[in-house]
């Protein structure tokens, strides 16, 4: 019999021994409409998880625990009797998977901030393998929520400057990584946390406004600007006990379950979809500045991407780019039309687009779209279960394309507040 992750009879509190109990039966592997049953007359007539989900606040919840035994209990209600497999239990067992996370994180009743974290600053090249590895545990641990960061998007942000000096910092408890902030822009903070990390939320926000105000100097008010996805109630609460107030949108969000039939998407004539292979990398960086150096139809006029053959080449040396995943759409007389990097992250099956885009000459023809269907169908052959891809609010041609095919994940929102000047 499988040791369980954390040992549930250990635990004073009856009603979180029972709680943990039903969540590992709605999270086995081998879930059966039988158990099923049992585990949602517990959670739902024994515990009336619904009718009063705030019950443990306080004694045997824990903060970060609460809304989401909120969600569970709105879920069982509501898809209750909907049959296994179906949507609606998909989404209870995404709600479950990250609940029991957090309860096994935070595990007797112990806070464990009063195991002090260790935090230090990125260190370069010798932190690839902890950043994508932290990438890789958050999304698969975060599960149904939408996640900062995929070991893809570390990839490509740090592509050719590993060694460079960045803005980055990292807090880990007995040799793991826990969580992660980055200054993304003057002020703007984009964080990720495990569920135990997310207790540290406070430590990382202090380090945050000591850096920004130390960066401004005495005297000058400042505003730290952190970005939370609408549906992570966690860290909204969080931030908002902090004394953040949610500003305006910053990215929008989809998600596509691959077990779902993928579009059919007809290329103009002439035109094909491959991989990278053997293409000359001066013409594959090419491919890439001449789509994002031309964006007035998104409203950035004079735009420049400066992505070179040496950054393209440096990216192809990371440790989870594949060949079979760089995509590229080619002319009729062989010019590249389109791009597009797809990564694959086998712990928690997801895989992500990034980047994406189309020469300016060739917009207007389905291409994107085209890329998409191909790389989803390459996700399918490595046994993915999920793809996602993300772009700006403002972005309506990207949101346009990617809604044909994916569906609404989430929002994100700068959460900002106003840093009084230092003495």
């Amino acid at each position: 019999m499988a040791k369980l992750p954390v040992n549930p009879l250990a635990w004073l509190e009856p009603d979180r021994r029972w709680l943990y109990l039903a969540l590992l039966v709605l999270t086995h592997h081998r879930l059966t409409e039988g158990r099923l049953a049992v585990a949602r007359h517990v959670l739902l007539v024994d515990m009336e998880i619904h009718d009063d989900p705030r019950q443990g606040a306080g004694s045997w919840l824990f903060p970060n625990e609460e809304p989401l035994l909120d969600r569970l209990g709105e879920q069982l209600q509501k898809f209750g009797a909907a049959a296994l497999g179906d949507d609606g239990w998909r989404q209870i067992v995404e709600t479950a998977t990250v609940l029991r996370a957090h309860l096994e994180a935070n595990g007797v009743g112990r806070p464990l901030r009063s195991v002090a974290p260790t935090s230090r600053p990125y260190l370069g090249a010798s932190d690839l393998e902890a950043l994508l590895q932290f990438a890789s545990r958050s999304l698969a641990e975060r599960s149904s929520l939408a996640s900062t960061w995929h070991p893809g998007d570390v990839a490509w942000a740090l592509r050719d400057q590993y060694d460079a000096r960045r803005p980055i910092r990292l807090w880990d408890r007995q040799g793991a990584v826990e969580a992660i902030a980055w200054f993304v822009g003057p002020g703007q903070l984009w964080l990720e946390a495990t569920p135990t990390g997310e207790l540290w939320l406070p430590d990382i926000i202090a380090w945050a406004e000591d850096s920004l105000l130390r960066s401004r100097g005495a005297g000058q008010t400042t505003t730290l600007s952190v970005r939370a996805f609408q549906g992570d109630p966690v860290r909204i609460a969080g931030l908002s006990r902090l004394g953040f107030e949610r500003g305006g949108p910053e990215s929008v969000h989809f998600e596509l379950d691959l077990a779902q039939a993928g579009p059919d998407v007809e290329l103009p004539p002439g035109f094909m979809v491959r991989d990278s292979s053997g293409v000359d990398p001066e013409q594959r960086a090419a491919s890439h500045r001449d789509a994002w150096s031309a964006l007035d139809h998104i409203g950035i006029a004079n735009a420049r991407s400066t992505f070179s053959a040496t950054a393209y080449e440096s990216l192809r040396t990371s440790p989870i780019y594949r060949p079979d995943l760089d995509l590229i759409a080619l002319a009729p007389d062989g010019a590249l039309a389109a791009n597009c990097i797809c990564w694959a992250d086998e712990r928690s099956g997801v895989g992500i687009f990034e980047p994406m885009g189309t020469h300016p000459d060739f917009r207007g023809r389905r291409l994107a779209r085209a890329l998409l269907a191909e790389g989803l169908r390459r996700m399918r052959g490595l046994g993915l279960r999920r793809a996602r891809i993300s772009t700006a609010h403002f972005n309506t041609a990207a949101i346009s394309a990617y809604s044909s095919t994916f569906h609404p994940l989430d929002r994100s929102y700068w959460w900002s507040k106003v840093l009084a000047p230092r003495p």
